[in-house]
């Protein structure tokens, strides 16, 4: 149950003596001991195979690599879909007013933090000013 990895320190393999530096990518399979008693590593692919180091299969995912199979879950279409119907002078005055509150926290959020525009974390605060300028407006 092997993995190619960057290697924390140069090395060199016991078996073919080729050599590897920091942070180059390295075969290594904990499972399986060499001759000296470590864990296999080697650079050549070759030459950890025969000293019996396995790579496992790996799939891309949000939260770094993982194998294939682990955490995999159905899939669901989450596609908004809208309905035909004619907004209402209420509704849109209410998306107007809504939008006023954004610019305001967005507003609050630039003077008070130093964030970039799209940054996720200054999202989350304007979301929370929002709120509070809502509930702030319900008591006035």
């Amino acid at each position: 149950m092997g993995a190619t990895i960057k290697a924390k320190r140069a090395g060199t393999c016991p078996e073919c003596q080729v050599s590897w530096r920091e942070n180059e990518d390295i075969n290594w399979d904990k499972s399986v001991k060499n001759i000296d008693g470590f864990s296999v590593t080697c650079i050549d692919s070759e030459c950890f195979k025969k000293q019996g180091g396995t790579i496992t299969p790996r799939i891309a995912s949000g939260f770094g690599q993982k194998p294939f199979g682990s955490f995999r879950k159905n899939t669901v279409d989450v596609t908004l879909k809208v309905p035909d119907v004619t907004v209402s002078k209420t509704v849109k005055a209410s998306a107007e007013k809504l939008r006023e509150y954004i610019k305001q926290a967005d507003e609050l959020v630039v003077e008070l933090y130093d964030l970039p525009e799209n940054d996720q974390t200054r999202g989350q605060i304007r979301s929370k000013f929002v709120d509070q300028l809502i509930s702030i407006g319900k008591g006035v």
